[in-house]
């Protein structure tokens, strides 16, 4: 059942992502729904389930905008069994603030990986840095808590339910 529901989450952030968010951009940057989806449910469920759903969420970017096809999905299966490896050992508590914090983490691993690779360095660093990278972050920061409280209540009926 919870894999169903990676599959519709998967399938409405794709639609979301390539058509909707372009509108709520501030200053040209908008908000990354892989990054955060990976990062919150990569707080509730096991390593090996944030690297699945990170490959695959990362595969479907990678056809979308994907520059370099793989790059996105070895990144987000990478930054989902990181993730979940961190929140198993370290966090007691998930909360939204903790969340929010571990989204603005993993957004600025992700982007600065993504920016080294794609560019090679093409384009001024401290501009992109300061113009995108960190706007994005703060921007998928924010955007998480609302997403935080829907996927944790989702996961507790789901991750419990499936467990049993």
């Amino acid at each position: 059942m919870k894999y169903a529901v990676h599959c519709i989450f998967l399938t409405v952030f794709l639609v979301i992502q390539a058509t909707w968010l372009d509108s709520i951009s501030v200053f040209g940057v908008i908000p990354n729904l892989f990054i955060i989806y990976i990062a919150i449910i990569s707080c509730f469920c096991s390593k090996k389930e944030g690297a699945i759903a990170g490959f695959f969420f990362g595969l479907m970017l990678d056809f979308q905008i994907g520059k370099v096809l793989g790059l996105n999905a070895v990144l987000l299966m990478l930054l989902g069994y990181v993730t979940a490896l961190f929140c198993e050992k370290v966090i007691r508590k998930n909360t939204a603030l903790i969340v929010m914090i571990i989204v603005f983490i993993i957004s600025l691993f992700y982007e600065l990986i993504y920016y080294v690779v794609s560019f090679m360095g093409n384009l001024e660093f401290g501009a992109v840095f300061f113009r995108t990278l960190i706007p994005e972050c703060i921007y998928n920061c924010f955007v998480a808590a609302p997403f935080y409280f829907i996927i944790k209540k989702l996961s507790v009926k789901l991750w419990d339910e499936s467990e049993r």
